[in-house]
């Protein structure tokens, strides 16, 4: 009786000790470059050390976000290959792009804006200045004009100024 119990204890200490629980915080979008993606790429890994290095290494096949996505089965189902244990994944997917040659320039210059990012827009008469937050419609450069959506579905057209500002001078 005494030798099933230690049995027993030994192989759920051993079954928890091989079981690791991993939790996956998906970042909204990942770029792949020249090499190949991995899980750390694509998300924040909340595990011990042991195992973050492990799940964050493993390689996804490119045939998964062939289609520019990756989501939330996929990504369970490559980590429950590699990881036993309880995997938590938050967030439903990852948009996959292909990184530019030199992401910094386009055309010679560097890229303060990108499309999609939070913007202050403001709007300048006369010496009076208002300002309301928007999103950025397309990457662009500082004194490029590029439109930026507001509240609700009206767009304005302004000049960058730097990476958080774009100015419209009436």
């Amino acid at each position: 009786m005494t030798a099933r119990l230690c049995a027993i204890f030994v192989t759920l200490l051993c079954g928890a000790a091989v079981a690791a629980d991993v939790g996956l915080y998906l970042y909204p979008r990942a770029e792949r470059g020249d090499r190949a993606l991995a899980i750390a790429d694509i998300a924040n890994i909340e595990a011990d050390a042991v195992t973050k290095a492990g799940v964050g290494s493993i390689v996804i096949d490119d045939a998964l976000y062939a289609d520019g996505y990756l989501d939330r089965s996929e990504i369970i189902g490559i980590i429950e290959e590699h990881a036993g244990g309880s995997i938590a994944v938050y967030g439903s997917g990852v948009r996959v792009v292909r990184a530019a040659a030199d992401p910094e320039t386009a055309g010679g210059r560097r890229h303060v804006v990108k499309s999609g990012s939070p913007v202050r827009f403001q709007v300048v008469c006369s010496g009076v200045r208002v300002e309301q937050m928007g999103t950025a419609m397309q990457d662009g450069a500082a004194g490029d004009v590029i439109p930026v959506r507001l509240k609700g579905s009206a767009v304005g057209r302004g000049v960058i100024l730097d990476e958080r500002t774009v100015e419209l001078k009436l």
